[in-house]
């Protein structure tokens, strides 16, 4: 047997021991329901020989624990598909260009499924794409790869097992939040493995906190009717809802709409704005605006024309934001009609850890804040109440 690989551009690495054939002992288009014994990969099948975060080559590495090959040949024989699905952004570099680690981890896993010899496939996501845990693009994408064997999934007997938990100890919750979107049972490794008790296990973060008791919202009314024109700079990190509050309220109420998304630069922000509030037009300034500096031109813009000048600070917590903009970013067409990528998530934690809260003395004339609340179709919330982040 021997590993083959392929990729689905550079943000899904695909490992394969053995061919498809193997897999099962039925016909193609076979009504045969498969199961599904799905495996994280790192800190759960296996870990790294010298304790290190991250191998330091393609030797370093260890089962997690001795019962871990001889539990996954069981599993085989007895009919499961045994399926990796990790999360490798590791794999691709800045630019999203394959990174030097990704030959490493090639030769890493070609070992550990040599030293397991039983049929299976990897799937590592290594991008902040669909792929990525706990979006569910690569169980989707291993149903595509098998439907000419396999008819249909067991999702009851089928389960996924990852130390991504919740737990105190846990960097994360997605692997058990990828169970969750998918609608198989989850284990632990210390669960699955050692037979241990379950630990308790927390969200770190999830959508349905910030839901009313009824699932439905309307943004709570605040007086922004521009009477006299008027300027409006909305303040607050991608996610927090300012596109949204501008579409769903500030819109229909006459407001021009200036965003640095669609406009391409600050600088022909500031022209479009500028040349709206010559023709008397009332205007939104939908950036980010997270700092004193980035708000002084639209406050300077206010007193040159002798109007009106608010800011509308949007108050979203930061998980929410990440995952509103995550969301949008990959809901599909209808949670992204502006179209907008995801928000890297490196410039996003700059963002919030240099953001300089509005305040009056800036020389607006009211500072309003806006929590968050949802509002949306039922479609729309069955996509977002999801785990995305």
């Amino acid at each position: 047997m021997a590993t083959s690989w392929s990729a689905v551009g550079n943000t899904l690495l695909i490992g394969r021991y053995s061919s498809y054939a193997k897999h099962l002992d039925s016909s193609p288009n076979s009504d045969t329901a498969a199961k599904v014994a799905a495996f994280d990969l790192d800190s759960t099948l296996i870990s790294t020989k010298s304790g290190k975060l991250h191998a330091k080559d393609e030797y370093d590495w260890e089962w997690w624990h001795e019962s871990v090959p001889t539990k996954l040949g069981d599993l085989y024989k007895d009919g499961y598909q045994i399926i990796i699905f990790t999360n490798q952004g590791r794999l691709t570099d800045e630019n999203g260009r394959s990174a030097p680690e990704t030959e490493m981890f090639k030769l890493k896993v070609e070992a550990l499924f040599e030293a397991l010899d039983v049929p299976l496939t990897l799937y590592a996501a290594c991008a902040n794409d669909n792929y990525r845990k706990p979006r569910t693009a690569m169980w989707e994408k291993m149903k595509e790869d098998y439907r000419e064997i396999i008819h249909s999934f067991r999702l009851e007997l089928s389960f996924l097992v990852g130390d991504a938990a919740g737990r105190e100890k846990d960097h994360s919750d997605a692997d058990r939040h990828f169970c969750i979107n998918v609608g198989i049972p989850f284990f632990t490794p210390e669960e699955f493995f050692l037979q241990a008790l379950p630990e308790p296990k927390t969200d770190k973060f999830d959508p349905a906190w910030y839901l009313p008791p009824n699932d439905t919202a309307i943004y709570t009314p605040i007086d922004l009717k521009p009477g006299h024109q008027s300027l409006l700079v909305l303040v607050g990190p991608p996610g927090a809802g300012k596109s949204t509050y501008y579409r769903r309220i500030l819109q229909p109420l006459g407001y021009d709409h200036v965003n640095q998304d669609s406009l391409g630069s600050h600088e022909s922000c500031v022209m479009v704005a500028e040349r709206l509030l010559e023709e008397g037009n009332s205007v939104v300034i939908d950036n980010s605006n997270t700092k004193i500096a980035d708000r002084r031109i639209w406050i300077s813009l206010a007193s040159k024309h002798n109007i009106r000048v608010r800011a509308l600070h949007f108050t979203t917590p930061v998980d929410l934001c990440l995952h509103n903009d995550t969301v949008r970013a990959l809901g599909g067409d209808q949670m992204n009609p502006e179209r907008r990528i995801i928000f890297p998530r490196i410039p996003f934690r700059k963002l919030i850890s240099q953001f300089e809260e509005p305040k009056k003395s800036e020389g607006f004339e009211e500072v309003i804040k806006v929590d968050f609340e949802w509002i949306g179709n039922a479609e729309e919330l069955q996509i977002w109440n999801k785990h995305w982040i």
